[in-house]
């Protein structure tokens, strides 16, 4: 049996044609590319890999943020083809969606997708909603929304806990790929909630539904 591939790689994909590239992360480069060929209505190729997890890719859209079509999808330029990124030491934790370090599987490239439609529908693709869910800044907040990152841990459970959304995913996800390991999830999302209650005023909504219908 062929050993699975678990180290993050940085690629690059564009058309047959040229035209716009994509530049996304993940463990599995075949696989990945399977699934956006499906996706798409062109031949998509692999023009370019680079050793290196969502550092790496974060650095390198912020370099070409000037030519973003959306998202991932950028213009081509030749400088895609040539620039280094600087070596980061990525912190594995960050692609540890949901269960943390002691899960060494690697994570679906599919999880992170349906991860950020929750948190789209949940906070209705408002940054503020989610730097104040999370305490985070813009531009992590803007990763988050457009599935760039996924979260820590810590803020993983903190979005499960005022998201009924993100919660229903996540547990979905976490059942079907380690039924075994859910109670733990349940554990600890039951844990962040009464964090959460011993910090949050009595008047101050506990979901994020129930605030948009306060503001409808």
């Amino acid at each position: 049996m062929a050993a699975r591939e678990t180290e993050m790689l940085v690629y690059i994909v564009q058309g047959d044609g040229g035209g716009p590239c994509k530049i996304g992360v993940t463990r599995n480069l075949k696989h990945r590319l399977a699934t956006l060929r499906n996706a798409s209505s062109s031949d998509l190729q692999v023009i370019r890999t680079i050793a290196g997890g969502f550092e790496t890719e974060a650095w390198l859209h912020d370099r070409f943020a000037g030519k973003r079509i959306t998202r991932e999808w950028f213009e081509f330029s030749p400088e895609m083809l040539e620039i280094e990124p600087p070596e980061f030491q990525d912190a594995p934790e960050q692609s540890s969606l949901p269960l943390g370090t002691d899960f060494a599987d690697p994570i679906p490239d599919d999880w992170r997708e349906q991860f950020r439609r929750a948190l789209v529908r949940g906070t209705g693709g408002r940054r503020q909603e989610v730097q104040r869910l999370t305490g985070c800044d813009k531009r992590v907040a803007d990763n988050y929304l457009y599935g760039i990152h996924t979260p820590p841990m810590h803020i993983l459970l903190r979005l499960m806990a005022t998201i009924p959304e993100v919660a229903k995913v996540i547990i979905t996800l976490t059942q079907a790929a380690h039924s075994q390991r859910l109670a733990r999830v349940m554990d600890a999302l039951e844990v962040a909630r009464r964090e959460l209650a011993s910090e949050s005023p009595a008047d101050e909504p506990e979901t994020v539904a129930e605030a948009a219908r306060g503001n409808g």
